[in-house]
């Protein structure tokens, strides 16, 4: 399946639109969505073998629940369905007929975000189809001149039927696809795998709910060399119209059925892909969750994306942690890793660490703000808005994770520091779980009561600079932004002047 920005604004559409309405907020907005570069790591975790498998995957990934008993039977479905098992190879070969197909994603579309749409004038085609046979009839009855009448009958039919079909061809191809789905859900549940069980019954159930749909769905014809016959007979008696009008007559009693099963086919083909995915992690662990105050400790933790990842550790408490170091030495990404991490916990069960524990924490993050010109927003307005929404998460007392890289970077230095100032000692002193990344470093004296300090080592001591990524107490003592200038070619004399102005 493409991975272009059209079908992720379908992912995203899907995720929005099939979030139960329960008035909960979504853990995971769309800001830190980004900024933990999730749309690269779902791609990274995807190996799934259908449609409804990618999206469950990636609404899984973006809404985690909260229920440690809900994780423990993903995690035990992850196990079972891992490469090696047994129940792996005939369930992707199930689900792969529900790939790269016409009409899954407009299926889910009828299902959750706007059901189709009934034909005009339908009540006309069971008058049409009557005078059609009624033609045919005639012609076999009488003959001479009527025998055209079947073909001026089929003539007006054919006129109606490609037109209305041309105009609701993505609503019936979207029902074409029903069929398709509930034959997959039917091998599905006869598989023998006893940890399938729950799916199974569930998928039984929505099957022998949705059968009398599903016969009105087999009179849509996919329009294949194999369906000439019936293909002339459906113009000829509207058939297929009649159906399609008749299938969104009932869709209301039908819908939820058919949602069950597209959603339990999908969850069982996103577990699959996790444990495929899990199978081929160099360091993995699963998380420990607890009710306790809130806390996230995790040792030897790595980022998914990086193919060579150094391994860091780090224990959060109600104190929060500023981190400091040169830039590219890894502040960035050790932020990434520790969201992606408690994310990973509380949605696949699987942490990319060799030991995690942590309470269910809600996930915010400030990272990767920037102006935008059509809003009329400069860089500072939009990071100010942002680190607001933290503000406000503070005082719900919701147990919160934030990560903040550069605070207010897009305002002058005396303003960026009291600022900062306070809204980070405004976070930690609600108990929020709160990591910083930043170049000011004298935010770390101002702030030692509230806050612990980390930070990464450069070793100017080379020609080319060098940082071993590995997290340490304390305060970063060297900065390499002009010694970068220089390694960029530079003017000498601007590097000069620069270093001067430091003295």
């Amino acid at each position: 399946m493409p991975r272009d920005e059209t079908w992720t604004g379908s992912l995203r559409r899907f995720c929005i639109s099939s979030s139960p309405d329960d008035g909960a907020e979504p853990l995971v907005d769309e800001q830190t969505w980004s900024d933990l570069d999730m749309d690269a790591i779902f791609a990274r975790i995807d190996r799934t073998a259908s449609v409804p498998g990618r999206m469950i995957l990636y609404r899984l990934l973006r809404s985690p629940p909260v229920s440690i008993p809900t994780l423990s039977e993903r995690d035990a479905l992850i196990e079972a369905l891992g490469p090696a098992r047994q129940a792996a190879r005939p369930l992707r070969d199930a689900l792969g007929h529900l790939d790269r197909t016409a009409g899954a994603e407009d299926l889910a579309s009828l299902l959750w975000e706007q059901s189709p749409e009934g034909l005009p004038h339908a009540w006309s085609y069971r008058i049409l189809a009557l005078l059609a046979m009624a033609s045919v009839a005639l012609a076999l009855s009488v003959g001479g001149a009527t025998v055209f009448a079947p073909l001026l009958a089929f003539t007006l039919n054919a006129a109606i039927h490609f037109r209305t079909r041309l105009r609701w061809q993505r609503e019936i191809q979207a029902l074409r696809f029903v069929g398709l789905l509930r034959g997959c859900a039917r091998r599905v549940a006869s598989f023998s795998e006893p940890l399938l069980g729950p799916h199974q019954r569930r998928l039984a159930a929505a099957l022998e709910a949705s059968t009398p749909f599903a016969r009105r769905v087999s009179l849509l014809s996919a329009g294949g060399i194999q369906d000439v016959l019936y293909e002339y007979l459906s113009i000829l008696l509207l058939l297929e119209l009649q159906a399609y009008q008749w299938l969104v007559r009932h869709w209301r009693r039908d819908a939820p059925a058919l949602r069950e099963i597209f959603v339990t086919l999908g969850e069982l083909d996103a577990l699959a892909s996790v444990g495929q995915w899990r199978a081929g992690l160099a360091t993995w662990c699963r998380p420990g969750l607890t009710s306790v105050p809130p806390h996230l400790e995790i040792a030897g933790g790595v980022h998914p994306l990086l193919d060579d990842p150094v391994a860091n550790s780090i224990s959060l408490t109600a104190r929060g942690s500023l981190v400091t170091g040169a830039n590219m030495s890894g502040k960035s990404t050790l932020l990434r890793t520790l969201g992606i991490n408690a994310l990973f916990a509380q949605t696949i069960y699987t942490c990319t660490a060799r030991r995690y524990r942590a309470t269910p924490l809600r996930i915010l993050s400030s990272m990767r703000v920037g102006d935008d010109v059509l809003a009329g927003k400069s860089r500072y307005l939009a990071e100010a808005e942002r680190l607001l929404t933290l503000v406000r998460r503070a005082d719900s007392g919701e147990p919160t994770l934030c990560l903040v890289d550069e605070l207010l970077s897009g305002t002058n230095a005396s303003e960026r520091l009291a600022a900062s100032r306070a809204i980070l000692d405004h976070l930690a002193a609600r108990g929020l779980l709160v990591v910083a990344a930043t170049h000011d470093l004298e935010l770390t004296d101002s702030l030692k009561e509230r806050y612990d300090s980390y930070f990464f080592a450069a070793d100017f001591s080379r020609e080319d600079l060098h940082f071993d990524y590995r997290l340490q107490p304390g305060v970063a003592t060297t900065r390499n932004a002009i010694r970068l200038l220089e390694r960029l070619g530079y003017p000498q004399a601007i590097i000069d002047q620069a270093r001067g102005s430091l003295r």
